[in-house]
């Protein structure tokens, strides 16, 4: 019985982080050109993030010759899914990780009375190098990283985000 208390013991002191929890807006980073994120320490070193982006286009198109009008609607939602690792001592620390966006596209358009649309889903591996500011004991935290897209061709975004930490 004492060794299985020392045990929980153990895990519970382990298991505690100061700033464990972080809420942040990212601007362009892995959600396209914003989205919104949670990430949780998991050790002192280590963090998991999940977010959602999205983003809706619009248009409409007036063809005078033939009177037809087409109205076109496309959106895309990215849900950024990372494990980082932090570098460095303090407030100030170097980030890197990767995973993947998970990403919808659904498009719709209508000419006169015919309603058509297409979607796909998918994943595209990504990954973060960049700075993080974060205080052991919560509060403001803020990140700059580069955010490259590992597709056909790779892509890099640049991302900043802020938040709280908690």
């Amino acid at each position: 019985m004492k060794k299985l208390l020392m045990v929980f013991a153990f895990i519970g002191a382990t298991s505690i982080h100061a700033q464990a929890n972080t809420v942040y807006f990212e601007l362009f980073g892995n959600g396209l050109v914003y989205s919104v994120n949670y990430d949780r320490m998991v050790t002192d070193n280590i963090s998991v993030r999940a977010g959602y982006g999205g983003l809706t286009v619009s248009s409409t198109t007036v063809d005078f010759e033939t009177s037809l009008i087409l109205t076109e609607d496309v959106k895309i939602t990215m849900i950024p899914v990372l494990g980082n690792y932090l570098m460095g001592d303090g407030n100030h620390k170097l980030e890197i990780g990767g995973g993947v966006v998970l990403v919808s596209i659904d498009y719709s358009g209508n000419i006169e009375e015919i309603d058509f649309s297409i979607g796909a889903d998918g994943a595209i591996p990504t990954g973060n190098l960049g700075y993080r500011y974060q205080k052991p004991e919560g509060g403001l935290f803020f990140k700059a990283s580069l955010c490259p897209f590992f597709g056909d061709e790779m892509v890099t975004s640049i991302g900043l985000g802020l938040g709280y930490s908690f």
